[in-house]
């Protein structure tokens, strides 16, 4: 009996892993937890699916992450919300995307858009230019010293609003 309900858990499992490989079943987890419940066409519409030959494209990834139990749908609402367990999954999948980021030894960047970005010391010379209205020639000292500053901490990550300031 132990090892039936090992199985079975273990099969579980495995499901859940190969329903997370795709990168369009993830966007739509996070579609979902951050827009809330949506309609079937507004989700796919977010998702990117656009054309109508894709319909079955998506279908396909929906149901995936429905049978897993990652995703429900409320059928009075006919709309579909993310689960406790698909909420979990997104986040232990940034944590790992974070954990495997660290471990590379470069450095990056949490855009405001929630994205991981590798560190680009021109995108900061081009906003103070282009926001602050800033000389080239001054903009390029201070990106160099603020890159100078990020080195010595020795640190791996940083955020978009941290580097503004």
């Amino acid at each position: 009996m132990v090892v039936n309900l090992q199985s079975t858990s273990s099969k579980r499992v495995k499901g859940i892993f190969s329903v997370i490989a795709s990168t369009n079943r993830l966007e739509i987890l996070k579609i979902l937890n951050a827009k809330g419940s949506l309609s079937y066409s507004e989700l796919k519409s977010l998702a990117g699916f656009k054309s109508k030959k894709e319909s079955g494209k998506f279908a396909y990834h929906l149901r995936k992450l429905v049978r897993h139990g990652l995703v429900s749908l409320n059928r009075a609402e006919r709309k579909y919300v993310i689960t406790s367990l698909g909420t979990l999954i997104l986040n232990l999948s940034r944590q790992i995307e974070e954990h495997a980021i660290l471990e590379s030894g470069k450095l990056y960047v949490r855009t405001s858009k929630q994205k991981i970005e590798e560190f680009n010391a021109n995108r900061i010379t081009q906003s103070l230019v282009k926001e602050g209205g800033m000389p080239l020639d001054l903009a390029q000292k201070i990106t160099a010293e603020v890159e100078s500053r990020i080195h010595k901490f020795q640190t791996t990550y940083l955020t978009a609003p941290l580097i503004r300031e």
